[in-house]
């Protein structure tokens, strides 16, 4: 039997309400990216001076959300799609909707934003290399801390920092890097020699376990390798990557460039790859190993979270950015294969959905949060994490593709569900109101769980930090839903083109964020009217294009099907 002969009988008019909620969500992407370049820990490739902690929870409190709500109506909408006009109407769809764009976009979108990246973010890195001076062999980049010192190999400054008895080991604010981290990812081998022999601590770790040995291992600045040896550094450290010092030599070109760059430095990597060979010699003359040779690493395979670590360092799951912000094309072109099993299954059994009150809240999160808390579990482990990770290469994740499956998987029940009261979020302002108060706590567990851990009883965080952040997009979704079905739930032509237009904004605006932050960059305005600037302007710039080139043309077609203008409807053409 073909998943075309046997149709449910639901007959639910579009939901506008949700349709305002997925332009939502995407306008939403807009403003977060625009918001990156302001955060108190930069790591956006344009970064202003101008900060403000602030960002940092807003970001975190859209990141924690927006796409598990965009996945929840995506998988509403497909499976509408699918009850009204059958699996291959649905499929012929999914590809001119979904597949047809993110190649397009990525043929084009993507590669203009390298390039922008390239030729504004490049200039920047380059001002920032390390021991970058002038003519008169003065430092052009401003030297105020001891990581700065550490970073840009400024001896002078940095013994008039240990003279003045600066902690050696402390952490800088904005990338957690004590400064001996700093001189050896950055090749500063002076800056190295300097801080040891002042007592800095040699194995000094950061929040992701990696040692200054791991560090310059990854970039492959092997005099730093080899005096850090011979001062003893440990050449069998293991990061939260369940990577040594030696499988450090062996990272991606572009993960490591990608690294870098986030931390605002540069690196020849064609110079660094020698450099990394002459690592990896090194550390095997002083016993240095990869995780797999070390005794004791079969032990740790043998709990589930263990073993799971183990299969995901396979490098097939670590391709690099391929997709960029598109990702979520690439995750619902594969979602597309569970969904169409599910498709025969319920076609088989004549399925019309699960019972109503299982979508009533708030009785739907007592069992949609501990469906969401197992893919949560395995989130975040290779590095502290809020929300759901993201990885933009050929092939997901195992536990980031199933976080999404279960949110499209909701999405796509919910509307069998035939929800029409609203059920599901007849109590969003309590909804909405839990979420406020559940997010400073599930920050808290997660990003200070050191801390937290000692007036706690032991084991404790972990769960609730997982708990937390699985609660957490829940509470939003529902209630989002609520009260976008309490102001949205008839049609609104403004609403509506602003929903059609919002798929074209979300995959063209990066370049153009790109641009605009670094035009504001010099202006000495508050980060808030940037960032406002920024969102705004984006915003209405594509809005034009849309209008003009977009809507009425071949791409608006690809986009959201065919749309007639006005004065050729009223002509008849």
């Amino acid at each position: 039997m073909s998943n075309d002969e046997t149709k449910p009988q639901l007959t639910i008019d579009r939901r506008h309400d949700l349709d305002a909620l997925r332009a939502f969500a995407m306008l939403l992407g807009i403003a977060l990216h625009g918001a990156l370049a302001y955060t108190a820990t930069p790591y956006w490739v344009i970064r202003d001076d101008h900060t403000h902690w602030g960002f940092d929870m807003f970001i975190g409190a859209v990141h924690g959300f927006r796409m598990p709500l965009f996945f929840v109506v995506s998988g509403f909408f497909t499976a509408m799609l699918w009850r009204k006009r059958g699996f291959r109407s649905l499929a012929k769809q999914r590809g001119k909707r979904i597949l047809l764009p993110l190649i397009v976009f990525g043929l084009t979108i993507l590669p203009l934003q390298v390039w922008i990246v390239g030729s504004i973010a490049g200039g920047d890195w380059e001002s920032s290399r390390k021991g970058a001076r002038d003519a008169e062999g003065a430092a052009m980049v401003p030297v105020e801390t001891i990581w700065d010192a550490a970073k840009y190999n400024d001896v002078d400054a940095l013994r008039g920092f240990v003279d003045e008895g600066a902690d050696l080991d402390s952490a800088d604010p904005s990338f957690k890097f004590p400064p001996l981290n700093w001189a050896a990812i950055n090749g500063s081998e002076e800056a190295v020699r300097v801080l040891v022999d002042a007592g800095a601590k040699i194995d000094v770790i950061i929040e992701d376990k990696s040692t200054p040995l791991s560090h310059a291992a990854l970039m492959g600045h092997d005099e730093i390798v080899a005096y850090l040896l011979e001062e003893g550094a440990n050449p069998n450290s293991v990061n939260t990557f369940n990577a040594t010092p030696h499988d450090n030599t062996y990272v991606e070109a572009d993960i490591a460039e990608w690294v870098i760059g986030m931390l605002g430095l540069t690196v020849d990597f064609e110079e660094s790859e020698a450099g990394r060979e002459r690592c990896r010699q090194l550390l095997r003359a002083d016993g240095g190993r990869g995780f797999q040779e070390l005794e004791g690493a079969e032990e740790s395979r043998e709990t589930l979270t263990g073993a799971y670590m183990a299969f995901t360092e396979w490098r097939g799951f670590h391709t690099g950015d391929v997709f960029g912000h598109l990702w979520f094309l690439w995750y619902l072109v594969w979602l597309f294969v569970p969904f169409s099993i599910y498709t025969m299954i319920v076609n088989k059994a004549s399925w019309n959905g699960a019972p109503k009150w299982l979508f009533h809240f708030p009785t739907v999160l007592l069992w949609i949060v501990p469906a969401t808390f197992i893919p949560y579990w395995f989130n975040g482990l290779r590095s502290q994490e809020f929300g759901p990770e993201t990885m933009t290469g050929w092939i997901p994740m195992p536990h980031i593709l199933t976080l999404y499956g279960v949110f499209f998987i909701f999405g796509v029940l919910y509307y069998d569900c035939d929800d029409r009261e609203g059920k599901v979020g007849r109590w969003w302002p309590l909804s909405l109101l839990a979420a406020v108060v559940v997010y400073p706590f599930s920050i808290w567990f997660t990003f200070e769980a050191a801390d937290v851990a000692k007036s706690m009883p032991e084991g404790w965080v972990r769960p609730l930090s997982v708990f937390t952040q699985a609660l957490y997009p829940w509470l939003v979704t529902f209630g989002l839903m609520g009260f976008f079905r309490w102001v949205f739930r008839s049609e609104r032509r403004p609403v509506r083109y602003i929903s059609d237009a919002s798929y074209w904004l979300y995959v063209t605006h990066m370049p153009l964020v790109f641009v605009a932050q670094h035009l504001l960059r010099p202006l000495e305005w508050p980060a808030i009217l940037k960032f406002l600037i920024v969102s705004a302007t984006v915003t209405a710039v594509l809005l034009v294009v849309y209008e003009i080139c977009v809507r009425y043309t071949p791409i608006g077609t690809m986009l959201n099907g065919k749309r007639v203008r006005a004065t050729q409807r009223a002509g008849g053409g």
